[in-house]
């Protein structure tokens, strides 16, 4: 809980780089993020990007549960967007 605290106003940079430096996914609702693995070029384990029209804690939870059962495998190194028609996963270029 204390990370989370000291990380909720950091820029996007800085969460790429700590989200690679722990192993962990991020799971976001800001764009801006694709522009910095594409773009920029920023290493990372893997995003996970919802863009719902209609956001709910429980239709990210359910969509997240989804995305673990079918496409796990798919998760790391792998760019996915998420909105209510689709899962679109996009390895990422390394």
């Amino acid at each position: 809980m204390l990370q989370e605290i000291e990380l909720r106003s950091r820029e996007d940079i800085f969460l790429v780089n700590f989200a690679f430096k722990e192993k962990r996914i991020i799971i976001t609702n800001d764009k801006d993020f694709g522009y910095l693995i594409y773009r920029q070029r920023l290493t990372t384990w893997g995003i996970i990007l919802f863009r719902f029209i209609k956001e709910s804690p429980s239709l990210k939870i359910k969509i997240l549960e989804e995305i673990l059962s079918k496409s796990g495998n798919k998760i790391l190194n792998h760019f996915i967007v998420v909105n209510e028609d689709k899962v679109r996963i996009r390895k990422i270029s390394k």
